[in-house]
């Protein structure tokens, strides 16, 4: 009743396999690969392009990895002028012992999530 293991095969990996398979996304596997690894993600094309980098920080505290999370704040306020004042307002909020400001701006809670988790 069962198929034989060999037979079975994840939906991620036939979607990865069509992927490469088809023309025009050559790109698709290797972003996979640079956000997977939390030594990679914080200068990759998935941290630069990502729409909520508080995400990123507690993916990167989630492993264990907090020694990037600072440099993951500085290096997307970098790529993001003008937005190291609002990050710098966040951890001061979370320095200060308020709660995360969670206004909608990602940026001030990025900030508040790096002080939060690294006491910066």
């Amino acid at each position: 009743p069962y198929a034989p293991t060999a037979d079975i095969r994840s939906p991620a990996t036939s979607t990865a396999v069509r992927i490469c398979r088809t023309e025009g996304h050559e790109g698709v596997l290797p972003w996979f690969a640079e956000a997977s690894d939390p030594d990679t993600i914080v200068t990759s094309r998935a941290a630069d392009y990502t729409n909520d980098p508080v995400a990123i920080v507690e993916w990167l505290a989630s492993r264990n990895r907090l020694d990037l999370v600072d440099g993951y704040g500085r290096r997307s306020s970098a790529r993001h002028p003008g937005t190291g004042d609002r990050r710098d307002r966040g951890a001061a909020a979370a320095r200060n012992g308020d709660p995360n400001p969670n206004n909608g701006d990602l940026v001030m809670s990025m900030g508040w999530a790096i002080a939060a988790l690294t006491s910066r």
